[in-house]
């Protein structure tokens, strides 16, 4: 009993620790928690207060004689009270407990230990496994770009130069930067939606420099995560394949698009025959509107058996060619059709090719009639093609060498013609290429001569020469080399004009002896503005030697020598020069010519019929100097009446005007608008106003005065109605304005325009405005219109003024009548015997339709064809 107390409580000792001896006990630190620890303490605590009490009491037992441990047990046992017993059971209890206890914290250790050194190895493991992780990750050429959240900054790994050639990492996120635009808008999108919705995507982009990047882009564990990698192997072939595929897709849909849009049929059959493809114009020609339709009914274009005899021809040979006839959008039109053939079906595309034939058919029935009209020519026309056969002949040609037709009609090249007409002698003796240098001793070699004349066939201008044929006849021969790279013969005889050339010079040498015998200076200048020729008064005359003459030199260059000899010509030769080089008028002048040495001459030019000028001079010293003694006096009486003339213009207009303004003003302060006046100041406008009326009334009788003489009348020209109305409206605006007056004009439209004195009708409209405005009422409408009539045009003035009574109308007309109408304004009478003497001057008349308080209307006529000017 001893021993076994001794035992247990040996045990509860070493189960003993202090509370500072955790660390010291080799319990992993992560065990278990701390309330856990705390009651295991509290277990060991009490196992070592029971230990010792339980080796006491064993102790104090009495021994026996070696008895056996259970009967020392059961002699123990029964020895204890009923207090001890309770005693020893609750100690073995608690005993029983922390050894339990011990035995389960010790198991605990050993399991916390067990797991920790496991966690360890699966931390080392997982740390050895992302290790190789990740550098498989960077063992690819490829970017992995991770967010954690969606404004969190992206974790970058990978070699980003290798995918986007960039250096900043960041930049590879800015796609436009190394990606094309369409490609870049894709990946902008396909991130966008990874990040924002969790939307998974991969596909394939082809950065500018060639490289397949293969973008994949998914959520993994709450973070987005896009993976950027050069597709390299297999998949860039894939990639590459599937980019050849979509480039072969965008031009089918190219070639499809444009087949579409083509304006002839196109069509596409399968390998049964069937059509699967039909563009627009193919509908249109079926007269259906949707391609579609032309599919799904199978409505052909061709007939039957055309449709048969292509299919036998894409089996023979793959393609079929014909031009057929076929009805077209319910037209009947000729089809240039083409088919080509594979194992798989057919293509075909119809041309229409009415237009074409019809054009043929004009061309060839061109060409008829220009063989028509060659054939009536009277030049002789030979055309050889390009393998230098005769194609053609004219009626011309058979009668200039006297050729056999039926040899013509065999179509014989060109070297036997030349050998048919060297037999004939209808070729020269000495042949001649004025455009190359010759050898001489090549002249008469017939070889040399075929092969300069072949030249022709090659050249790209035509060639002329001149044959000069042993029976005399001379030809000009032009060789034209054709389009088509034939040639075209031209033979024309001009024997006769060589004869016509003849007689003309002979006939120009007796001209020369003839202009010789004349006392004038003559000169004939032809077309082109040359000296043609002259006689021997020119030469003096103007001093010029036989070799300034020589060359026969422009008429400009002999106006420069003339000047150089009589500087006062040089105006007289500069107005020949411009009458023979115009263009425009040929017309002949005559004007007077006055040299240095006193004597005048009249210098005169005419056209000749043949575009020539004559020039002559002819001595009228005598006549100019009495001509010019009656010039000097009528220069003189001119003087005066220009003198006379230009003193009253001064006086009608210069002074007309002030006084205008004078009498104008003077009105306007004597109303009451202008402030109040006292007697006398009135008196002094009064004054005023009567020294301007006077004075308005002298000039009106001066001007009346030039009028009845028929005096400073110019010429008639074209007046523009309504620009003249306009300037007449501009001038009344002032005098107008001072009585707050308004004038309309009225001008129909397309007046027009007509002829007269535009100064005299101007002035006659501007005395009726004036006279309107003097006795019209402040604020009151003057009218100012125009009618054209068949033989007139009509100029009225109307005022709404006092009006003039019937028996003051018959003298208003009268010369120097003044008649007062009013107390305010002097009359009408001066104003308006200007106008009838100025209408009188254009053969016009005027006429007055008035009466008392109801204004007056004044109307002149003139006629659209005024009578000759007075002079």
């Amino acid at each position: 009993m001893a021993r076994f107390a001794a035992t247990a409580a040996a045990e509860c000792g070493r189960l003993s620790f202090a509370p500072n001896e955790g660390s010291v006990s080799g319990m992993p630190e992560a065990a278990g928690t701390g309330a856990s620890l705390t009651r295991a303490r509290k277990i060991y605590r009490g196992a070592a207060v029971t230990g010792p009490a339980l080796a006491m009491i064993v102790a104090t037992t009495p021994a026996k004689a070696a008895p056996t441990l259970i009967e020392q047990l059961l002699a123990f046992g029964r020895a204890l009270t009923r207090q001890e017993i309770t005693s020893l059971t609750i100690t073995l209890g608690v005993l029983l407990f922390a050894v339990v206890t011990a035995i389960a914290l010790l198991r605990a250790r050993t399991m916390a230990a067990a797991e920790r050194t496991e966690a360890k190895r699966e931390i080392a493991r997982l740390r050895a496994e992302a290790d190789r992780m990740t550098a498989l990750l960077l063992s690819e050429p490829q970017v992995v770009v991770i967010w954690r959240s969606l404004n969190a900054e992206p974790a970058v790994l990978g070699d980003v130069a290798t995918i986007s050639g960039l250096e900043s990492s960041r930049r590879v996120l800015a796609f436009g930067s190394w990606l094309g635009a369409e490609a870049a808008s894709a990946m902008d999108t396909a991130v966008d939606a990874l990040r924002t919705r969790g939307k998974a995507f991969g596909f394939s982009v082809l950065t500018p420099r060639g490289k397949h990047i293969e973008a994949e882009g998914r959520p993994v564990g709450g973070v987005a995560v896009l993976r950027l990698r050069d597709v390299t192997g297999a998949k860039r072939d894939h990639a590459a394949m599937a980019a050849k595929h979509k480039q072969l897709e965008d031009e089918i849909e190219l070639v499809r698009n444009l087949l579409e849009l083509m304006p002839a049929p196109v069509w596409i059959r399968n390998s049964d025959g069937k059509l699967v493809f039909a563009n627009r114009a193919f509908a249109a020609a079926v007269d259906v509107s949707d391609p579609d339709e032309v599919t799904s009914r199978n409505l052909e274009l061709l007939d039957q058996p055309v449709r048969a005899e292509a299919a036998r021809g894409r089996d023979q040979s793959g393609v079929f060619h014909r031009r057929v006839p076929a009805v077209v959008a319910g037209k009947r039109r000729t089809l240039e059709v083409f088919e080509a053939g594979s194992k798989r079906g057919a293509a075909g595309i119809a041309l229409d090719m009415t237009e074409a034939e019809i054009a043929h058919s004009e061309i060839a029935r061109v060409n008829e009639a220009h063989r028509r009209t060659l054939d009536q020519m009277p030049t002789a026309v030979a055309i050889f093609n390009a393998e230098r056969r005769l194609i053609f002949y004219n009626t011309a040609y058979l009668s200039l060498f006297k050729l056999d037709a039926a040899f013509l009609d065999q179509e014989p090249d060109d070297s036997m013609v030349l050998d048919r007409l060297r037999a004939q002698r209808c070729l020269p003796e000495a042949f001649d290429f004025p455009e190359q240098e010759v050898d001489p001793r090549k002249a008469a070699d017939f070889k040399h001569f075929k092969t300069k004349l072949h030249e022709a066939y090659s050249a790209v201008d035509p060639k002329h020469m001149m044959w000069h044929l042993a029976d005399g006849r001379s030809l000009r021969v032009t060789a034209s080399p054709n389009a088509q790279g034939g040639v075209t013969y031209l033979f024309d005889d001009v024997s006769e004009g060589y004869a016509l050339a003849s007689r003309f010079s002979s006939l120009e040498t007796t001209q020369g002896e003839t202009l010789d015998a004349l006392r004038e200076a003559v000169a004939v200048f032809a077309g082109d503005g040359r000296l043609q020729l002259n006689n021997s008064a020119f030469q003096k005359l103007w001093r010029f030697s036989d070799v300034d003459l020589a060359d026969k030199p422009p008429v400009g260059e002999i106006r420069r020598m003339c000047r150089a000899t009589e500087p006062t010509s040089n105006d007289v030769w500069s107005e020949i020069e411009q009458a023979i080089t115009t263009t425009s008028e040929r017309r002949g002048f005559s004007k007077p010519l006055e040299l240095s040495n006193g004597v005048t001459l009249d210098a005169a030019i005419v056209p000749l019929p043949d575009g020539g000028h004559l020039v002559t001079f002819r001595d009228v010293t005598d006549t100019v100097r009495a001509e010019r003694i009656l010039r000097e006096r009528n220069a003189a009486l001119i003087a005066a009446d220009a003198i006379r003339d230009t003193v009253i213009r001064y006086i009608s207009h210069d002074l007309r005007s002030p006084l205008n303004n004078i009498s104008g003003y003077t009105q306007f302060l004597e109303t009451p608008e202008a402030g109040p006046l006292n007697a006398k100041q009135r008196e002094y406008l009064g004054h005023i106003s009567s020294s301007s009326a006077e004075l308005l009334a002298i000039i009106d009788g001066l001007q009346l005065a030039i009028l009845d003489a028929g005096g400073n009348n110019a010429p008639a020209a074209q007046v523009e109605i309504r620009k003249l109305l306009d300037a007449i409206a501009e001038d009344a605006k002032n005098r107008l304005a001072e009585k707050q007056l308004s004038l309309v004009v009225d001008v129909p439209a397309g007046i027009g325009s007509f002829s007269a004195d535009e100064e005299r009708v101007r002035q006659v409209l501007q005395n009726l405005v004036a006279n309107a405005a003097t006795h019209s009422p402040r604020g009151e409408t003057i009218g100012l219109s125009v009618e054209r009539r068949q033989e007139a045009i009509l100029f009225r003035v109307a005022d709404h003024g006092p009006g003039i009574p019937r028996d003051v109308q018959e003298r208003l007309f009268q010369n120097l009548e003044t008649l007062p109408i009013d107390s305010t304004h002097r009359g009408a009478g001066l104003g308006l015997s200007l106008v009838r003497s100025a209408m009188k001057l254009q053969g016009g008349d005027v006429m007055i339709d008035s009466e008392p308080n109801r204004g007056t209307v004044v109307t002149c006529i003139f006629p659209l064809t005024p009578p000759e000017t007075k002079k």
